[in-house]
């Protein structure tokens, strides 16, 4: 179990990283300190300080479009030395960012994307996976692009592709989990029900949402 962690805070952060690493998932994965928007060497006090704290091994989550600012590629290798640090979701969608992390990372150090359009160009670079969003609703056709990835089979992952590439759009037609959250409603998995201030998926969206399930065989 991936268990995730968002705090600016990093007294905070390592209080209630010790509370997740209690319930005992494998690793925890830790967001960028969002708002107050650290200099590299405080993302690196912030990592570092909450890696020496725990057991379980941490992963950094870079996702700039949410936080406010972005882990460079030598902060994140610099981070990848330490020994309780294992890998990166990154969801900068900087491909010469993240090429440049998969290319200089210490052995053992995963890479995973944090985009769903991006598993391909990612893993083909030598990425190694995809902490997916789309894959709540669609959690097979997900699992067999990865693996036919990792396998080299191209043709199967571009045809895997193709088929979910609708809801890799309508995924995202309002702001995550609004429209994975109905996704799900519509399977029967759970009701549509959100935290203020988040709110339903605007019914424009529904129909699309709909139709990419349908093609992607979830429908």
């Amino acid at each position: 179990m991936l268990a995730g962690l968002n705090q600016n805070d990093t007294a905070a952060a390592v209080k209630f990283a010790k509370q997740i690493e209690a319930v005992g998932p494998s690793h925890v994965m830790v967001v960028g300190p969002p708002y107050n928007r650290p200099p590299q060497r405080g993302f690196v006090a912030h990592y570092e300080k909450i890696a020496d704290a725990l057991q379980v091994p941490v992963v950094i989550y870079n996702v700039p479009g949410r936080t406010g600012s972005n882990i460079l590629a030598k902060t994140t290798l610099q981070l990848a030395e330490h020994e309780n640090i294992v890998g990166v979701k990154e969801a900068s969608g900087n491909i010469d960012q993240i090429l440049h992390v998969i290319l200089h990372r210490p052995e053992g150090f995963s890479v995973l994307s944090g985009d769903d359009p991006l598993t391909v160009p990612i893993m083909a670079l030598g990425g190694d996976g995809i902490v997916s969003v789309v894959s709540n609703a669609v959690p097979g056709p997900m699992s067999r692009l990865t693996e036919a990835m990792d396998k080299g089979d191209l043709g199967c992952a571009r045809t895997l592709m193709k088929s979910l590439q609708p809801i890799m759009i309508t995924g995202f037609s309002e702001s995550n989990p609004m429209p994975m959250k109905a996704a799900m409603s519509m399977l029967g998995r759970m009701e549509d029900v959100l935290r203020l201030p988040l709110v339903p998926l605007a019914d424009e969206h529904r129909g699309p949402l709909r139709d990419a399930l349908r093609a992607a065989g979830a429908l």
